[in-house]
């Protein structure tokens, strides 16, 4: 599983969270999360053929 994470205190405008701009990063890291599972190297063949067919991601 490719993981990744969001700083929410990033997302705060004028003490209230941000809900757009969240939108947009959670939209962006989540091509991104998946555009790695495409480039990345896979020591056996079993793991590879699973993470194309599944595509696991984890944003937190």
């Amino acid at each position: 599983m490719q993981p990744g994470s969001v700083n929410l205190a990033a997302h705060i405008a004028d003490g209230e969270l941000d809900v757009q701009r969240l939108e947009r990063t959670i939209n962006t890291a989540a091509r991104m999360l998946d555009n790695v599972i495409d480039i990345n190297f896979y020591a056996v063949p079993q793991a590879r053929n699973s993470n194309l067919q599944h595509r696991p991601v984890g944003l937190g």
